[in-house]
């Protein structure tokens, strides 16, 4: 039996409006520019490549698909993940110039 997906808000999924909309495309807009940032714009040392890729993207990666499935639990442990990002992004912004 297929699995149908709901039609408005329930207790576990939010309804597709236009503010979910662009709440799931900012999330990936955020994986995009981080994986873009580590590989291409500014690359980290060769050796570190690998293991910063896993600890910035991989929390990410695993809660997108209960982003797109709009899972309701998902959506709040994603946006609070996405504040330690936008933390990250400050401190790393507003702070001394690497050399």
């Amino acid at each position: 039996m297929a699995q149908t997906e709901p039609r408005g808000d329930t207790a576990t999924h939010v309804a597709s409006t236009p503010l979910y909309r662009v709440a799931a495309g900012c999330y990936i807009g955020l994986i995009v520019l981080l994986g873009a940032w580590l590989v291409w714009l500014a690359p980290p040392p060769p050796g570190l490549l690998s293991p910063l890729l896993i600890v910035f993207l991989l929390p990410l990666l695993l809660g997108l698909r209960g982003v797109l499935y709009r899972r309701r639990y998902t959506l709040q442990w994603a946006g609070m993940l996405s504040l330690a990002y936008f933390m990250h992004g400050l401190v790393a912004a507003t702070g001394p110039a690497s050399q």
